[in-house]
């Protein structure tokens, strides 16, 4: 199987001829990287064998390389693939929002932390309020939401100062959103796409974390002659701030599986804690507090 070929399922590599969750594509092709599902870009077919799914991946790199590839389609236009009859009467952001949640809630090949994340999205998205207006974004129909709206949508979350990961999250689920409702026949063209010039929202680079926590300066004998960043921040942290540093410190643990701890994850006769995944609930890592 090619190298550019993969599965998001949890099977072994080796059982993915036969396994029955879809291929995805990944590949980088004149400094742009692509990441898409086989199943979505051909419409409602289902690719299960490897032969197929080759040959659809061939097929998807000779046309990156010539220009003249689609992210809606093998035809470059989805309502040459017979969308479904559903019409667009009636149909609001929200109703078609909670028709594409519930699909994923069925999906067995979405991870439970996309999901979550999905909800925690469109509850923002939803309830945004329309400047000028009394509608908010969810109440608005599907047609009737284009680019302009959506920009003006994205520069409110920079004007409240929502971190760059944040923002390109909005992006990312905007784009693949719209592709499946054009799919879909919900809409006509999808939003946001990297090659319109008809609006200026990007995915943009976010801060890189190269700093360390500059450690402490000892002399030929051992001395410490200037205190490290750690215990300087613990020597002047309050209690409860100091206790979270230390435990981090130690134990290498995110915020969020700390404050979340419970005593029945404490097991003081071995000295070990059990954390729960921040990322991905129902997994479990213990960690030594000896």
């Amino acid at each position: 199987m090619i190298a550019e070929l993969s599965k998001r399922c949890n099977c072994p590599r080796t059982r993915w001829p036969k396994c029955p969750h879809g291929f995805h594509f990944r590949k980088m092709v004149k400094r742009r990287r692509w990441k898409i599902s086989l199943d979505e870009w051909l419409g409602h077919e289902k690719i299960r064998s490897v032969g197929d799914a080759e040959a659809v991946a061939r097929q998807m790199v000779d046309a990156m390389k010539a220009g003249t590839f689609s992210p809606l389609g093998p035809q470059g236009n989805a309502a040459a693939r017979a969308p479904r009859p559903i019409g667009t009467q009636g149909h609001t952001f929200a109703s078609v929002a909670a028709t594409y949640r519930a699909l994923v809630d069925e999906d067995p090949e979405r991870k439970p932390h996309y999901r979550k994340n999905l909800q925690y999205l469109l509850a923002i998205i939803l309830r945004w309020p329309i400047p000028e207006s009394d509608a908010t974004l969810g109440a608005l129909p599907i047609g009737a939401v284009d680019n302009a709206v959506l920009e003006r949508f994205y520069k409110a979350q920079v004007a409240a100062g929502k971190s760059v990961g944040y923002r390109n999250k909005m992006v990312q689920f905007f784009r693949h959103f719209s592709r499946w409702a054009v799919r879909e026949g919900y809409r006509a063209t999808a939003w946001l796409e990297p090659d319109d010039p008809s609006h200026s929202v990007r995915v943009r680079q976010g801060a890189q974390r190269h700093r360390r926590l500059a450690l402490p300066v000892v002399d030929g004998r051992g001395r410490v002659l200037v205190a490290g960043e750690y215990e300087r921040l613990v020597a002047v942290a309050e209690p409860r701030l100091r206790d979270l540093c230390i435990a981090t410190y130690e134990l290498a643990a995110r915020l969020p599986e700390l404050t979340t701890l419970r005593w029945q994850a404490v097991d003081l006769a071995r000295g070990t804690l059990a954390i729960r995944d921040s990322r991905i609930p129902q997994a479990r890592r213990s960690a030594c507090c000896r």
